[in-house]
Order: structure tokens, then sequence, then C-alpha cells
């Protein structure tokens, strides 16, 4: 799948967030350094001391800038085949440059990928706190319906208890009437019978 190979400086420095666990590359940030020479004022001093290295710097930096501009704009496909013509035709741009260019998108993409790993640990950690937290409830819970159990087992032996009292006491209180109306039963005999 082809993706756009404009790409700023910028998407290519890792985030502040990350942390130093993997292999590190040393990046230059955007923000220049040193103070730029005043022959190259939108380049960092350094660009400017290394260029000036070179024969007839500023005509040479003014014709390769659109070819370099103009690489990173390509796609990855289009990279790719760049990388094969010079076998068979001459290209105003050398192949270092594409080698370099397939670098950067690499190390771009590199970045990238750390960046969704740590993303991804991110998520695991939060997913790790949920399930914390799910498991903090569950016990709580848990330990809550012990205790309601345990309450209604408590109210069930006081009900079985009372009923066992309530048993007691109407039985006495059966006996109790049978022997009284036995008691007035013979009484009522008594009378008649005299």
């Amino acid at each position: 799948m082809p993706r756009s190979g404009t790409m700023k400086s910028s998407e290519v420095r890792p985030p502040a967030s990350t942390t130093s666990r993997r292999l590190v590359v040393p990046q230059m940030s955007d923000a220049i350094v040193d103070p730029p020479l005043a022959q190259y004022p939108k380049h960092t001093g350094a660009f400017g001391r290394l260029i000036e290295t070179a024969s007839q710097a500023q005509t040479t930096l003014a014709s390769m800038k659109p070819y370099a501009d103009d690489l990173k704009l390509v796609t990855d496909e289009e990279l790719v085949i760049l990388s094969q013509v010079r076998g068979f035709a001459k290209l105003m741009i050398v192949q270092e440059a594409i080698a370099a260019e397939v670098a950067r998108r690499n190390i771009a993409a590199s970045l990238r990928v750390e960046q969704a790993i740590d993303r991804n640990l991110a998520a695991l950690g939060e997913v790790r706190t949920s399930l914390d937290k799910v498991r903090t409830a569950t016990e709580t819970s848990s330990a809550a319906t012990v205790t309601a159990l345990s309450q209604v087992h408590q109210s069930l032996d006081l009900l079985r208890i009372a009923t066992d009292s309530w048993s007691r006491w109407l039985t006495r209180l059966t006996i109790a009437v049978m022997v009284f109306t036995a008691a007035l039963l013979v009484v009522a005999i008594v009378q008649v019978t005299r």
C-alpha cells in the first residue's frame, strides 16, 4: 500500500513522554541549536559550516534543495523505483540521498511504532487498573454477601428458637386448656348428678 512521502521533520522526533527503555536515536529538534550563518539563514550553523566545505556551496545548495524537497514528497513506491533507476539512467540526485530518505522514513516509522507500543502499554495499564477495580469491587461485594448471609443465618436461628419457644408455649396452653376443659366437664357432671 503506497503511503504519502510527505513528512515533516517534527514527525520524526519521539514524544517527550517516550521512555528510554528502547534504543533511542539521537534527534535534532526543529529549534535551531546554534545561530545560522548569514549565507544560510534557514539552516543550522552546523549545516552552514558543512556546506561551506563544498566547492561552490551556494550554487550546490540552490541546485540540490529542490531535488531534496521533491525527494521528501515522493511516495514509498516511487522511492523504491528511484533507487532502482540508477542502474539504467543518470539521476540529478545521488543514490546516497535516496538511501538517506529511505533511512529517514524508516526512523520515522520506527518512532511511530514505538509511540504505538507506548500507547498500547498505557492502555494495558488502564486495563489492569480497571481489572484491579473490578477485583476490589467483587471482593467487597463478596464480603458484603457473606455478611448478609451470616445475618440471614442468625435471623433463621432466632426464628427457629422463637418458633420452638412458641411451639412449647402453645403446647402447654393446649394442655392447660384441655385440663381446664376436663375440670369444667367434671364439675358440670358433678353438679348435674347431684
